[in-house]
């Protein structure tokens, strides 16, 4: 039977005896977390209030060893990956919106603390349920997409560039399952503003844009239903930020077309590059040429999908 891990958030109940969060902690669990965050919203608080506060808090550090953070509650309490969360009522317009973030599945919106608990966490060990069959030729995202390879037996073969990968995934994963309307609402609403241009969409869609990179990236999802992540990336980035057209519109064609549409990854990617998302750098662009000449330096891949735009054209003749 593995260890099952609480977190007792203490709140306005700094004490250690007739404490029934903490009891009720201490006889389901074989860990118990004791967690206090200094939560700068609170810290508003008279200079009295504030040194009796922080004189409680070392008493506790001293007699029952509570950790004490800074930050977000939820995201503090995320950290330690808890099954179960216990956390004494209270009536406060803030508590009452903390306890219902708590009981939810409380989620990152940035990624590199994600990473860092994510990639400290073990993997599960692999388990007897039946024979392993082969998987038909195709991208290692569509097998990963459909369940036909498990992701925890890719993570224990993996580099650090496919955990990081991987970590992506569940990362927008755990965003969507926190808020479902982030599938097609922006995370930072208000961040863009966005042009209707149809003529322009469509030449995007059909790989006519006249950027080699991006039109390569567009002709290859419509004859394979697939796209490398470097020239997806550039190929939505130019969608969002040179041509200004909603990410939502982009994303939707790339769903119809992908073999490994992911509802999570997608729109978690699309807000990322679009500047609505996840990114700390929302008015980050990439120039599609420079990205060109660094990902495809001998031109192959802009080759095989643009053959008219590099190959020799005969010449002339004349009568």
């Amino acid at each position: 039977m593995g260890v099952s891990r609480a977190v007792v958030l203490f709140t306005r109940d700094l004490r250690a005896h007739d404490h029934p969060a903490l009891a009720a902690a201490r006889a389901e669990q074989t860990e118990v977390v004791q967690l206090f965050v200094l939560d700068e919203r609170l810290l508003r608080i008279g200079t009295r209030r504030t040194a009796y506060l922080h004189g409680r808090l070392d008493a506790l550090r001293e007699a029952i060893g509570l950790q004490v953070v800074e930050g977000d509650p939820v995201e503090a309490v995320a950290r330690f990956a808890p099954d179960t969360v216990h956390v004494s009522a209270d009536v406060s317009a803030y508590a009452r919106r903390r306890a219902q973030q708590l009981a939810g599945r409380p989620s990152y919106r940035v990624f590199t603390p994600y990473w860092h608990v994510w990639r400290a966490m073990p993997l599960p060990a692999p388990v007897e349920s039946g024979p392993k069959l082969p998987v038909p030729d195709a991208s290692l995202s569509t097998h990963l997409h459909l369940g036909a390879v498990s992701p925890a037996e890719l993570a224990r073969a993996a580099d650090e560039e496919l955990l990081r990968n991987l970590c992506w995934r569940d990362f927008f994963a755990q965003l969507l399952a926190a808020d479902p309307a982030l599938e097609w609402r922006d995370l930072h609403p208000g961040r863009r503003t966005w042009n209707e241009d149809p003529e322009a969409f469509a030449a995007w869609k059909e790989g006519r844009t006249g950027v080699d990179y991006v039109d390569a990236a567009m002709r290859q999802l419509l004859a394979e239903g697939f796209i490398p992540s470097r020239p997806r990336m550039i190929a939505a980035s130019y969608l969002t930020k040179q041509l200004g057209v909603d990410w939502r519109l982009g994303a939707a064609h790339f769903m119809e077309h992908l073999t490994d549409g992911d509802v999570a990854t997608n729109s978690g990617n699309w807000q990322w590059v679009a500047g609505t998302g996840t990114d700390t750098r929302p008015n980050r662009q990439f120039n599609p040429e420079r990205q060109a000449a660094t990902h495809d330096a001998d031109e192959s891949y802009r080759r095989r999908w643009l053959p008219e735009r590099f190959e020799p054209q005969p010449e002339a003749l004349f009568e």
